[in-house]
């Protein structure tokens, strides 16, 4: 819908958004059907995981490539996740208009079973 609408027709969109459902959606193989798609997925759960650890656990944050906990964020893996959320931003403002389409259609309705 793009950023150059009303902020009062843009937030409550945005405000409704779950990460936990725009996981599912871009995991989802039958969503996922472009290798940009695919690595957007990826991307965003990355970042996700990060971010749940960092606003939520008071322990050393994980390794997660090892699943073992260790120290403190560094400032290489700090910018590594920027650089992540970056990608993800470059492959969003990539996407051809029938994807970027498709990808808001399924992040803001549910499907009924």
């Amino acid at each position: 819908m793009g950023w150059d609408k009303p902020w009062e027709v843009i937030t409550p969109i945005f405000r409704s958004l779950e990460h936990s459902r725009v996981a599912q959606v871009l995991t989802t193989r039958s969503f996922a059907t472009t290798p940009q798609l695919e690595r957007l997925g990826a991307v965003f759960n990355e970042l996700q995981a990060a971010r749940e650890w960092a606003d939520y656990s008071p322990e050393p944050r994980p390794n997660f490539h090892t699943t073992r906990w260790i120290q403190p964020f560094t400032l290489a893996e700090a910018n590594a996740l920027i650089g992540l959320a970056e990608e993800a931003i470059r492959i969003l403002y990539a996407l051809d208009p029938d994807n970027r389409l498709r990808l808001a259609t399924r992040l803001v309705t549910k499907t009924r079973k």
